[in-house]
């Protein structure tokens, strides 16, 4: 029973497995017709652009025969296609500034291909392109509001987030114009130093001297702890602003100040400007200089030391203060330039000329008499080779046995006059970077075995390949003149002659001719060289011995070949300049960047005060003369606002005049 139940449990796993099998083998049958004729109709349909019409059709194609491949291949095409479409609409879109557009259409295509990377980066450089434009908006109302600093501010962020932002680039070489057309001027302070007095210090306290000043501009000053007191000044300035002023004396004296609000300086000596000046980091990222080019010229020119450099990225990293990033910005922007390149259009012609006569009677050469066995004569039946004979036939020589030979026809009339013009043309064109190197071949590698023998006996063949044809190696360098100096390296070489050796191997004879020089081209000049001739002249003469040298009739008896081959090359080459170096604007050829003696940084940012050896020391002052000194110059001061007149100098040994406009 048992088995009965088995049987017909198999017996229905049986019928109802059947379907199921022939569901999953349909999808291994080939296609119907219909499928292929609805492949045709999206062909048609992808020929005429409309690419959604043959998406449609081919999609239910695929979803019904997922294991055909021209049905999947041909759909995947089609929406590689169309999204390649999409996102060229929208970096048009994004370029154009139709923000909100650009990102729509980035959205479209994130939604056929959710992991599309160009889509995402799209949206990214359309989110960063708004802020952007708001930023713009603002620089120019700060430009606008003769807001110079909040300006620049505004553009450096830009820049640093998209150095090749042009509109930002321009806007901040506009401002820096503006900058260098007036005086920079701390913007926290800058109506107060705008005043402008008449001063005349001499030998004053250090600090009274700023005490004046604190007084003429309403300006409140801190001094270092270290800040030596005994320091005396002696200036003579008239109407001249309180910032100039100010900066007068902090060089003359190695001192530095430091803003900390809107009406208070902090006055130290430049030996201590490291526990003062703030440091930031700049990060610079290149587009077509190289970082190790940048680096060296930053710790050269900059003497900058925290400078850290990634070749991958191809961007610097500087800590330093922010006036040194200022020309490190400025300084970039003159060097990172597109390099300038050309295109080299080469055209070079082998001319072979050949002009070949042939003309008289020519004679055969040979004659010869020989012998030959009779076949039938043979007992073995097989045919006797020429010049041999049997022994019998040898008893029994007659003239059947005898051969005589001449050449077919006896008698050759050559009538023969041929000339042949061959041109080999070679026309490449190579596109190559300024003071860079290209190298074009156009010819053939032809293999040369060597044969190499072992200490222990045993013989190896290599393979070595030897380049013949036309070489040509240029190196340009594109002047701002457009013009082009360019190096020519010119070979032309061909096989000549092979000879094989003794152990089988095959050896070339190349015959080659080379050109080396240096041109100067203007742009769109072309230069042809030429004049490497080769020049061949074979004369064969073939007469009859004696008669070929009779007086008249011997021309009847001889025959002359003449064979003459001429050979040129020609080289022409035409240099075009695709782009040339373009200058950096006039705002970063000349660059501000202090003074010698802080021009070598101690540390990062730190500056090193360095004495004048011709400035003479001042006398250390005793507490007690410090304190009288004090007393008549403050009764001078007030001796001054009371009368509204100068001191006499005479009187006093310190004498000053402030007048405030």
């Amino acid at each position: 029973m048992n088995k009965q139940v088995k049987h017909k449990m198999s017996h229905w796993a049986w019928w109802l497995g059947c379907p199921l099998l022939l569901a999953g083998c349909s999808n291994l049958l080939p296609a119907p017709q219909t499928g292929d004729a609805t492949l045709e109709q999206a062909r048609i349909y992808a020929a005429r652009g409309q690419d959604d019409e043959a998406i449609q059709l081919l999609q239910p194609l695929v979803d019904q025969y997922p294991r055909q491949p021209q049905y999947k291949n041909w759909l995947t095409l089609l929406q590689e296609k169309k999204l390649q479409k999409q996102l060229q609409q929208a970096d048009s879109l994004q370029a154009s500034q139709q923000y909100d557009a650009a990102s729509e259409a980035y959205q479209q295509v994130l939604k056929l291909s959710p992991n599309n990377r160009a889509a995402s980066d799209g949206l990214q450089k359309v989110q960063l392109a708004r802020q952007h434009a708001a930023q713009l908006a603002q620089v120019q109302l700060a430009i606008s509001a003769e807001d110079l600093a909040g300006a620049e501010f505004g553009l450096r962020i830009i820049l640093a987030e998209q150095p090749a932002h042009a509109e930002a680039r321009q806007l901040f070489e506009q401002l820096e114009q503006k900058k260098n057309e007036r005086s920079s001027v701390v913007r926290p302070l800058q109506s107060s130093l705008k005043k402008k007095v008449t001063l005349e210090l001499k030998n004053t306290p250090i600090k009274n001297a700023f005490e004046y000043l604190g007084k003429a501009g309403d300006l409140n000053f801190s001094f270092d702890q270290e800040l030596n007191e005994g320091i005396r000044v002696n200036v003579l300035l008239r109407d001249t602003p309180i910032e100039q002023a100010l900066e007068v004396i902090l060089t003359s004296h190695q001192l530095g100040k430091k803003v900390l609000n809107s009406n208070t300086l902090l006055i130290y000596p430049q030996a201590r400007a490291a526990q003062y000046e703030e440091l930031f980091v700049r990060s610079f990222y290149l587009t077509h200089m190289d970082a190790k080019r940048a680096l060296n010229m930053m710790k050269t020119v900059l003497r900058a030391s925290d400078v850290y450099m990634d070749e991958k990225l191809n961007t610097l990293v500087m800590r330093d203060t922010m006036d040194r990033i200022k020309v490190a910005e400025k300084l970039i922007a003159s060097q990172d330039l597109n390099e300038p390149e050309v295109m080299l259009e080469v055209e070079v012609m082998e001319i072979n000329r050949r002009n070949l006569e042939n003309v008289g009677i020519q004679y055969p050469t040979q004659i010869g008499v020989g012998v030959q066995g009779n076949a039938a004569g043979n007992s073995s039946g097989t045919q006797p080779q020429a010049g041999k004979l049997t022994l019998t036939e040898l008893r029994n020589f007659n003239g059947n046995l005898g051969v005589f030979s001449i050449n077919d026809p006896a008698i050759v009339l050559n009538l023969l006059h041929q000339d042949t013009d061959t041109n080999l043309l070679a026309s490449p064109k190579i596109r190559v970077k300024n003071r860079d190197r290209a190298k074009i071949h156009v010819g053939d590698k032809i293999p040369v075995l060597t044969s190499v023998a072992s200490a222990q006996g045993f013989v190896s063949q290599n393979v070595n390949y030897i380049e013949v044809g036309i070489k040509l190696d240029v190196e340009p360098v594109i002047q701002m003149q457009d013009q082009v100096s360019i190096k020519v390296g010119m070979e032309v070489s061909n096989i000549t002659d092979q000879v094989t050796t003794s152990s089988g191997v095959l050896a070339y004879t190349i015959g080659s001719r080379n050109a080396n020089t240096t041109l100067q081209l203007r742009n769109n000049e072309t230069q042809i060289l030429a004049g490497l001739f080769r020049d061949d002249e074979q004369k064969t003469r073939r007469k009859v011995p004696g008669l070929g040298n009779l007086p008249l009739i011997g021309k009847l008896f001889s025959s002359n070949n003449e064979d003459k081959r001429k050979n040129e090359i020609v080289l022409l080459i035409t240099p075009r300049i695709m782009h040339n170096l373009s200058p950096a604007s006039a705002v970063y050829s000349l660059i501000p960047s202090g003074i010698a003696a802080t021009a070598n940084p101690v540390g990062a940012g730190g500056a090193r005060a360095v004495q004048s050896s011709d400035t003479p020391s001042n006398p250390v002052a005793t507490p007690l003369n410090s304190s009288n000194d004090r007393a008549r110059v403050d009764a001078n001061f007030a001796d001054q606002l009371i009368n509204s007149a100068p001191p006499n100098p005479a009187a006093s040994p310190n004498t000053m005049i402030i007048q405030s406009q």
